[in-house]
């Protein structure tokens, strides 16, 4: 990973899972503000600005995910989740049937107290899993918060897709 991607030094943070997202949203608005391109005295700054604020978005957009911040930590010790070519059959068949369960499912829901209640579901498991990730870094054990880190992705997946369908019950 190249220094300049390091999200938590652009920001000013240190590298914690659980990050206190007012904390990194006060970073992120001073910093923005700080090298907003509109302000710079010079056209060398203002492009150094633009490259920075950039930096600064994406920085922010990846910490404020709780996949993408896990993600990140993990690439940073050389990891990288997003590789599928090295984390396909990480996960055991049963997860993989466990989700599959869990989408069919939500095929079938129609009304919103059926949804609503299947987002409270999906969204306890999703809370196991985060708190999972964070005992999981503070104690090193890196090898189980990638297959967790994994796992997240599929209920962020389905939480997205529990979302829509409540949206359209409206």
């Amino acid at each position: 990973m190249m220094r300049d991607e390091y999200f938590f030094e652009i920001l000013g943070l240190d590298e914690n899972f659980d990050l206190d997202m007012n904390i990194l949203e006060e970073q992120y608005l001073k910093l923005i503000s700080k090298y907003n391109p509109d302000f710079a005295i010079s056209f060398r700054d203002k492009i150094g600005y633009i490259d920075l604020s950039s930096k600064i978005n994406e920085a922010y957009k990846s910490l404020k995910s709780d996949y993408s911040r896990a993600s990140h930590m993990l690439k940073i010790r050389g990891i990288d989740v997003e590789d599928e070519n090295k984390t396909r059959g990480a996960l055991d068949e049963n997860f993989y049937n466990q989700i599959f369960v869990l989408n069919e499912e939500l095929g079938d829901l129609k009304i919103f107290e059926e949804l609503d209640l299947f987002m409270k579901k999906v969204t306890k498991e999703r809370k196991n899993l985060t708190k999972a990730i964070s005992d999981g870094f503070k104690n090193d054990n890196i090898e189980n918060v990638m297959l967790i880190t994994l796992k997240l992705k599929y209920y962020d997946n389905l939480i997205s897709l529990t979302e829509n369908k409540i949206s359209k019950c409206f």
